[in-house]
């Protein structure tokens, strides 16, 4: 965990407890065993929950997209609530109108949706290897030899599985605060 990472939480507050939430609420769906609560915390656990690691690759793949999925719904809709008064009405918001705060927040919110939507980088590691690591060896027990995802669905669910493991690292370091404000303010200032 970096400094960074625990900045980036704070300055993403509402998004980072509604993430935990959601992975609190997938563990509970799919009877993964929570360890311990508490969605904001001052270590790398921050704006996550601990769990037990799922052991078969569906639920694996389920506890992983589905926080996200909810996380990416809510930027969309924050998002795009930002961008109406911009692109429809050709409002460009100043401080003298109401717009331009509506905008900001809504901006803000939904920023902050998309840096904590990926997983943590231990779960982005339990997917990899319920999907793409070598089989275990044949004369361990069979209670020990982790299930495998079919040859359809590592080839299919690839491209997202890449991206999970792509942006976990990232936010683990923090720097998906940096590429997605970046990426409004630049938006925003282009326009």
């Amino acid at each position: 965990m970096t400094v960074v990472y625990l900045i980036s939480r704070i300055l993403t507050y509402p998004a980072a407890y509604l993430k935990g939430f959601w992975e609190h609420w997938t563990c509970r769906i799919l009877k993964v065993q929570v360890l311990r609560g508490g969605y904001l915390r001052s270590d790398e656990y921050c704006g996550h929950i601990e769990h037990a690691p799922a052991q078969s690759p569906g639920k694996a793949f389920l506890l992983v997209f589905l926080p996200w999925l909810a996380q990416k719904l809510l930027a969309l809709l924050c998002l795009t609530a930002a961008a109406v008064p911009l692109l429809v009405f050709g409002l460009r918001g100043s401080s003298e109108t109401i717009f331009f705060w509506v905008e900001v927040v809504l901006l803000y919110l939904g920023v902050s949706f998309l840096c904590n939507a990926y997983p943590i980088w231990g779960d982005a590691k339990n997917l990899w290897r319920l999907f793409y690591a070598p089989k275990a060896q044949d004369d361990a027990p069979e209670a020990e030899k982790p299930k495998k995802a079919s040859l359809l669905a590592r080839i299919l669910l690839a491209p997202i599985n890449v991206s999970f493991m792509a942006c976990a690292w990232l936010e683990r370091f923090g720097l998906q605060i940096l590429l997605w404000f970046g990426l409004a303010v630049a938006l925003y200032l282009l326009r």
